[in-house]
């Protein structure tokens, strides 16, 4: 079974990262911290938080507030769980990506972005569309880099 997370407003960008890693990890920043722990419980997750406040049995106290930090101290603990899921899910909402027709994204996508590209991946979730931009390879660098130190 897959390890799933939960973090606390705190963690965003690092949330954003273990994303790109394909990693579940479920986000509001309006959590309170009884609801961050109701959630977690509901949806059995870890909790990902900065605040030695939180109390909860499956718990990881993040101590930096950088996100590179954060995200060796997470990779230390758990390795890498989404081995070639990079990608995979939505960094706005977790929702897993689903490939995309590229006539059925004509009109959602930049004009430029929609000659040179072939390839799209939609969130059935917030219908966000994904591509493989000039940001890609420099984000899959960053994050290839830090695993690289978990193997």
């Amino acid at each position: 079974m897959e390890k799933k997370f939960i973090a606390d407003n705190m963690l965003g960008k690092m949330v954003k990262w273990l994303r790109i890693a394909g990693i579940d990890v479920a986000y509001d920043g309006n959590y309170t911290r009884r609801g961050l722990v109701e959630a977690a419980r509901l949806e059995d997750r870890m909790i990902l938080t900065r605040s030695r406040k939180v109390k909860y049995p499956e718990l990881l106290i993040i101590k930096s507030e950088w996100f590179d930090a954060q995200l060796e101290q997470f990779f230390s603990c758990f390795g890498h769980l989404g081995e070639g899921c990079f990608f995979t899910r939505c960094l706005i909402c977790n929702t897993i990506l689903e490939p995309a027709e590229k006539e059925s994204i004509r009109n959602k996508v930049p004009p430029r972005v929609y000659l040179i590209q072939d390839s799209f991946n939609r969130c059935p979730g917030c219908e966000r569309i994904y591509w493989k931009g000039s940001h890609y390879k420099r984000m899959l660098k960053q994050i290839t880099d830090i695993l690289k130190k978990y193997k």
